[in-house]
């Protein structure tokens, strides 16, 4: 998921950006840092006896079941008309199922504060993939943006430079699928978000719409698992995630409520020094000097992006 999407899509017709408060403040560092954690966490899952797939279908319908919850406290509803079941299955495929799949399919392979760092080309691949749409026009500033970040994938992808063979880096490469079904997320959800949705009924919705599609991929892989199993941390690890992803979720669009889009979007910049955090507080993970240029270069990459944007009045 990548907050920059999010803003896009429900925040599409809202008009100018809401005055920033320290609510709006502390929901986004909140949801960032739960956001980074659940890299740390895709790893506990996987490297404890859960089959990747199957751990991405329980807490994404972990995470159904209670943002239904809150709906039902809030009396929100979710809808099931034809526009809506159409923004589920899309956008639950491609903004859930098949990305967190990836990462999760990859998090015993490769250090999670490595993996975190491919959530930086989100607003890159959501550029690009725009701009090839007519969506977006060139931007001299945002194409310096979209370098910068190409720049700090490639020192991760050469090996050698940061990883030292190339199994691990084949294991990278994968990982950068996700940020293209983020941006293939961000600009479907731009393009089928109903008039007058709720945030909270859709956020519920496209959890079950990921879920839903999990099924017969879990199935056919042979990847199942039934709740709760032999390894007490695999079981922790669902239910963290299943937790995480709800608040995650809730919060990003209240903050987009509260602080709008452009504010939203700076999502990016805490979910990668978090994930950095947590990487290291869990597993100990020391990255190599090289993988700290990467970062930089990344980070200054979004930071290019967000500017340009603001600059185009976006």
């Amino acid at each position: 998921m990548s907050g920059e999407g999010e803003g896009r899509a429900a925040g599409a017709g809202t008009g100018a950006a809401p005055r920033v408060g320290v609510r709006a403040v502390a929901y986004l560092l909140v949801a960032g840092a739960l956001y980074g954690l659940l890299f740390s966490v895709n790893k506990v899952a996987t490297t404890n006896g859960v089959p990747a797939l199957a751990y991405v279908f329980w807490h994404t319908l972990g995470a159904a079941l209670l943002l239904w919850l809150g709906c039902l406290a809030t009396r929100t509803r979710v809808r099931f008309d034809r526009a809506h079941l159409r923004l589920y299955l899309v956008c639950g495929a491609i903004g859930i199922s098949i990305p967190v799949s990836l990462l999760a399919h990859v998090a015993p392979n490769l250090p999670a504060s490595l993996v975190v760092m491919v959530t930086c080309l989100s607003p890159t691949c959501t550029y690009l993939m725009a701009m090839a749409l007519g969506m977006e026009r060139f931007r001299l500033l945002s194409t310096g943006g979209v370098m910068l970040g190409l720049a700090g994938i490639l020192i991760l992808v050469v090996p050698g430079i940061t990883l030292p063979t190339f199994t691990e880096v084949s294991w990278l490469l994968l990982a950068l699928l996700a940020p293209v079904c983020f941006a293939g997320f961000n600009i479907t959800g731009a393009l089928l978000w109903p008039p007058r949705a709720d945030s909270l009924g859709l956020a519920c919705g496209i959890q079950l719409g990921g879920a839903v599609i999990m099924i017969p991929i879990m199935l056919g892989t042979g990847e199942t698992y039934l709740f709760p199993g032999p390894l007490l941390a695999g079981d922790l690890a669902i239910l963290g995630a299943t937790v995480i992803t709800a608040v995650v979720w809730y919060l990003i669009f209240e903050v987009l409520r509260l602080g709008g889009p452009l504010f939203l979007s700076q999502f990016g910049y805490i979910i990668v020094l978090a994930g950095l955090g947590w990487g290291a507080a869990i597993f100990d993970e020391r990255l190599p000097g090289s993988a700290w240029i990467a970062v930089a270069l990344l980070l200054a990459g979004l930071a290019v992006l967000t500017w340009s944007k603001r600059r185009a009045g976006a």
